[in-house]
């Protein structure tokens, strides 16, 4: 039986291409998303004084293969405020999700991973560990509150595929050059040695993808001799994850 809590969103969702639903050229909503035309970055993450989200956020992870999927999401600090110490770029790893063949599993919530010290409200399929994380330096349960969805790792019966970030226009970086309101972060994240750029209005910050890397927003992988594909998606209010065969 598919795990799908929207329906109907999801035949929407799936029937856009990456470029729907982007307005406008720079976008500050009034909720403090991030929608900026000009390098087809469209966010469903806005900053919050007490939980991430004043609407909500729909992961979809969508498995159109006959391949067992396991997901494995990292989040991180999604803003750059101070909080008097640098957690920035340092992702964690949320529990696995299992995608069973020709299934989908959809999970919509106000925060972004489940922390009991947070919100114990709904169903939930993002769990952080109980245990400390980077010698303490990251606070999962303000991940809860104000975090973020960087990657997921992707994983076959044969094991890692590999990674896939949510998606950013290629080659948007300091080198190349970042326009208004977009600065850099003068670090990179500790996990692929990318760039970190932030939104001076929204405050979001971003991993940059550059053309150049072997990670990025698809992932192609090869099991049992089969070619295969895994695409982000993401607008306003959702992030979406597809695998698909090619």
């Amino acid at each position: 039986m598919k795990k799908i809590l929207l329906v109907g969103f999801a035949l929407v969702l799936f029937s856009c291409s990456k470029e729907d639903g982007f307005v406008g050229n720079y976008q500050s909503e009034k909720e403090g998303k991030t929608v900026d035309n000009t390098i087809v970055y469209n966010s469903p993450y806005n900053h919050n004084t007490g939980y991430l989200e004043e609407d909500s956020i729909t992961y979809m992870f969508s498995n159109t293969t006959d391949l067992n999927i396991k997901i494995v999401p990292y989040f991180g600090y999604a803003y750059n405020i101070n909080y008097g110490y640098n957690p920035f770029g340092l992702f964690v790893p949320a529990s696995g999700i299992d995608v069973n063949p020709f299934d989908v599993v959809s999970h919509t919530s106000s925060v972004s991973v489940y922390h009991p010290g947070v919100s114990s409200l709904g169903p939930h399929i993002f769990y952080f560990a109980n245990t400390p994380y980077f010698g303490g330096l990251v606070d999962t349960s303000e991940i809860a509150k104000r975090g973020k969805l960087y990657f997921i790792e992707v994983y076959t019966g044969n094991g890692l595929m590999g990674q896939v970030k949510i998606p950013i226009q290629h080659d948007f970086d300091s080198t190349s050059g970042l326009s208004y309101p977009w600065a850099t972060m003068g670090m990179n994240d500790s996990f692929f040695g990318h760039e970190l750029i932030y939104n001076k209005e929204s405050r979001e910050i971003c991993s940059t993808i550059r053309s150049t890397d072997s990670v990025k927003d698809y992932l192609k992988f090869v099991d049992g001799g089969r070619n295969y594909m895994v695409s982000a998606y993401m607008n306003t209010s959702s992030i979406v994850f597809k695998v698909f065969e090619i």
